[in-house]
């Protein structure tokens, strides 16, 4: 995707836009500059295929026991990991691939600001149910987890 001047010379904003659908990609823009001043921009994006999940499912899920409830968990480290992956995951689990996975747990530590002035940490979740498992979750845990 090229973007060309959609915010004043000079002035990039990475934004996702309305017609396009969230994948990772990588970006790079360039301002052309004439006596000192911002005159015009543009901004190239391009996707590109993160294999990690991939390689993650695979690796973790050979180890895991055939006859027990089983859970991954993956501490997210990217934007891209925590938008794009769930639906990767759940795509993964609709073609019945890696049924010895109950379920993957994504979540991602972060500090906010605490109504006294202080921050803290805090952690979200998500989780994705593999409906193929071999053996599901307990309800308690999703619940727990969710």
């Amino acid at each position: 995707m090229l973007v060309l001047n959609e915010t004043s010379p000079g002035v990039v904003e990475f934004k996702d836009h309305p017609d396009e659908t969230y994948q990772p990609r990588l970006g790079r823009a360039a301002v052309c500059v004439q006596g000192g001043v911002p005159v015009r921009h543009i901004v190239c994006r391009v996707p590109y295929t993160d294999e990690r999940l991939h390689k993650v499912l695979w690796y973790e899920g050979r180890q895991l026991p055939r006859e027990a409830p089983n859970l991954i968990m993956l501490a997210t480290t990217g934007t891209s990991m925590w938008r794009a992956w769930p639906s990767h995951i759940e795509q993964r689990f609709q073609r019945g691939f890696h049924t010895r996975v109950g379920a993957v747990c994504l979540f991602q530590r972060h500090f906010v600001g605490a109504s006294d002035g202080r921050e803290r940490w805090e952690i979200e979740s998500k989780i994705v149910q593999n409906p193929n498992a071999q053996v599901s979750l307990p309800d308690w845990l999703i619940t727990k987890l969710a």
